[in-house]
């Protein structure tokens, strides 16, 4: 620490020697000391909302002239998401009606015929597994048995990886602005005192929030988003698991990203010009003022990279219902089938 603290009067002195009016902190040059900024609301549905809620609260409380449009706004903001949320879960709704529910049937009985086939009685009345019989299938029953996601874990692991991943991003930003919002955040007795307006800059910085403004940015945003976020994500999976072919796999993973980027949309499209700008100035406290180099302040986020891992692996190996009695016997079968079938194409593609 003193090595430092010396090296930052070095550069000091030599920044006042040299004439230049812009002359640094040497605590900022500390490599020790991160000192935090405000942070900006989300640029989505979900901060269009909250900004709603928190801005024309204060205003409200503070006497405006408006107040009838701004209580309008605060309702029609809680209306969109509550549109987006319904938006979401009925499209995935109807899929897991309307299309994962034949996809699911069709591959348990697929599985189940293979099963039937590749399988025979040993000693002792225990099946024994014979790779041999998987000639005996037709080329439509090995097409269709080895274009299940199951049958290649590791390519399945990744695409699934990829769909927690994008769910897992929104769930980590509605736990940081829960804390933020809860817990960093003062509560105060009015909202009258809630904002802070920048001189210098368009900034509106959030001081304070009442206990009322709280617990309905929690009843009606937060708690709603992720309850919604968690539905997709489960959902998706089990439409993802119960794809039969790898093409429609990728497919569908942009599908779920489509429908999970839903709030963006609406964001673009049905929130105002002024709204927008109103959003995307307004600031929040950041979760620590300052952070100091340590194990925590650089590697403490990969937490979620750790915990998308788990989810995924518990899933496809222990939670999917897909196929509940998988006993992970495709894969070897399927590794010459697949890699003939390449190979065929490849030629073909050629020859025309």
């Amino acid at each position: 620490m003193a090595t430092l603290s010396m090296k930052s009067r070095q550069i000091t002195e030599t920044t006042s020697d040299s004439g230049s009016e812009d002359l640094l902190d040497p605590v900022l040059l500390d490599e020790e000391y991160q000192e935090f900024a405000w942070e900006p609301m989300d640029a989505d549905a979900y901060g269009a909302s909250l900004c709603s809620i928190i801005r024309d609260s204060y205003f409200v409380a503070n006497g405006s002239e408006n107040h009838c449009i701004r209580r309008c706004r605060m309702v029609a903001s809680v209306g969109m998401i509550l549109v987006v949320f319904t938006l979401q879960i009925f499209i995935v709704a109807s899929i897991k009606e309307l299309v994962t529910a034949r996809q699911v049937f069709a591959v348990q009985q697929a599985y189940e015929d293979y099963e039937q086939r590749m399988y025979v009685d040993g000693a002792n009345g225990v099946k024994k597994f014979v790779l041999a019989n998987f000639h005996m299938l037709t080329h439509d029953e090995q097409e269709e048995i080895c274009a299940m996601p199951l049958s290649q874990p590791m390519f399945f692991f990744a695409i699934l990886f990829t769909w927690t991943f994008s769910v897992m991003n929104n769930l980590r930003r509605l736990i940081e602005l829960t804390f933020v919002l809860v817990s960093v955040t003062p509560t105060l007795k009015t909202s009258s005192r809630s904002l802070l307006f920048m001189k210098r800059s368009s900034e509106v910085r959030v001081l304070g929030l009442t206990k009322f403004i709280k617990a309905m940015v929690i009843i009606t945003v937060l708690v709603p988003s992720s309850l919604v976020n968690l539905t997709l994500l489960w959902f998706g999976s089990r439409w993802l698991a119960a794809t039969l072919d790898f093409g429609e796999l990728l497919l569908n993973a942009v599908a779920l990203e489509f429908v999970l980027l839903m709030k963006d949309l609406f964001y673009r499209v049905v929130v105002s010009k002024r709204h927008r700008m109103e959003t995307e100035t307004l600031t929040l406290r950041p979760n620590h003022l300052d952070a100091r180099v340590n194990y925590m302040a650089f590697f403490g986020s990969y937490i979620y990279l750790g915990l998308t891992v788990l989810l995924v692996h518990l899933y496809i190996y222990h939670l999917q219902t897909v196929i509940p009695e998988y006993n992970w016997d495709v894969a070897e079968s399927c590794d010459e089938f697949l890699k003939n079938t390449s190979i065929h194409e490849f030629v073909g593609f050629n020859f025309h």
